[in-house]
């Protein structure tokens, strides 16, 4: 009798030993913020990775982060990385950044909508060199983690800084956009598609954050002041603006068959299109060759959206018909344009016809009868 009651008070005390360790090492992962995560089993990862509820941030071409929620308030932060930039090469789970409770201060962890589709959160990556300051970041929830927010996403947005690096945005809930960057390395003849690049904020449209503002009553265009620092072309804080487009990543016009143009020489062509009829996006076209056999015009930039309603653009209709109108407009990426000046658009007929194709060999027209002069004539009027 007494060894059987011997061998049942060991069993308990067994039991109580066991139960404190596993009390201890979860408090040990689970408790403030730890930059390598050694006491959980491989089994254990896989169900973070392949949660429900998953949450990226893409740093760069190669660097990959993925946030999953441990329990209510904790959150797992992986790195998955790649050694070639190319949607060839899928990123592989690397490393563990960090585990972080959403109470600790300094972390600076906040949703951005309510309904928790993205948050902010301070993190740095000690393993990764392009990655080891902190700083604020934005994770939107994507269950397609190697891809772009596009394919989740609500209404999209796109802003053409230059022919290298075009910007998406993504409206993920109803208050919360994701803007992305996609890039291409040749611009030029046959040039290379723009793929996706990275993230470059997350943000709320009703917080007051970087100035957003919509520009009409149909959302269907925003001006946002922002940076991206990963862009030596784009690395000081500029206010500009986005347009709805669902064909994100088109060469241009948005496929608006009613085209206005405005050329201001013979290098850079200004496109206008109506994303509704009272929200104009102006978009420049240039070509590096403008002689004879020159190049057709590219689709650049873009140069501005306004609403023709209100009266700081000094926006016109010239006719009751909407053939033509003119506005008050500068484009500071042009380097021959330095000042505020008006511009008139006209209707144009057939935009691919007359301004995608080689350039019109002028020289060879027939010259009209009064036209006709000989070499000394000519050269008389031309330096006399």
């Amino acid at each position: 009798m007494k060894k059987t009651i011997v061998w049942i008070l060991m069993l308990a005390l067994t039991l109580s030993l066991i139960g404190c360790s596993a009390d201890k090492s979860e408090e040990g992962v689970l408790d403030g913020i730890t930059n390598a995560v050694t006491s959980i089993g491989d089994g254990m990862q896989e169900i973070f990775s392949s949660s429900s509820d998953t949450y990226t941030y893409k740093n760069d071409e190669w660097d990959l982060y993925i946030a999953t929620f441990v329990s209510q308030k904790t959150i797992k932060i992986e790195n998955w990385y790649r050694f070639y930039a190319s949607d060839e090469y899928p990123f592989k789970y690397d490393h563990d950044v960090i585990v972080v409770s959403t109470d600790d201060d300094a972390a600076g962890f906040y949703w951005l909508d309510d309904d928790h589709t993205a948050f902010a959160i301070t993190i740095k990556d000690e393993e990764n060199s392009r990655f080891e300051e902190p700083k604020t970041v934005g994770f939107t929830k994507n269950n397609n983690t190697t891809e772009s927010h596009v394919s989740t996403g609500k209404n999209i947005f796109t802003y053409r800084h230059d022919k290298w690096d075009h910007y998406v945005a993504v409206a993920t809930s109803d208050t919360v956009i994701t803007i992305e960057c996609w890039y291409r390395f040749s611009a030029g003849e046959g040039a290379d598609p723009f793929e996706y690049s990275y993230d470059v904020c997350s943000f709320s449209t009703i917080s007051g954050e970087k100035d957003f503002k919509w520009l009409d009553d149909s959302h269907t265009a925003f001006s946002i002041t922002i940076l991206d620092e990963r862009n030596s072309r784009f690395d000081e804080p500029q206010t500009v603006c986005f347009g709805l487009n669902s064909d994100y990543l088109a060469t241009g016009l948005n496929g608006q068959s009613t085209v206005y143009t405005y050329l201001n020489d013979s290098w850079d062509l200004y496109a206008a299109t109506f994303l509704t009829d009272n929200t104009v996006r102006i978009e420049n076209w240039n070509r590096f060759m403008a002689g004879e056999d020159g190049d057709p015009f590219c689709y650049e930039h873009d140069v501005m959206i306004l609403c023709s309603d209100f009266g700081e653009s000094s926006f016109a209709w010239l006719d009751d018909t909407h053939a033509a109108f003119t506005v008050r407009m500068m484009d500071s990426e042009n380097s021959h344009w330095d000042e505020i000046t008006e511009a008139s658009f006209v209707i144009c007929g057939n935009f691919a016809e007359q301004y995608l194709l080689p350039a019109i060999e002028y020289e060879n027209r027939v010259p009209e009868e009064d036209d006709e002069l000989d070499d000394s004539e000519e050269a008389s009027e031309n330096f006399g």
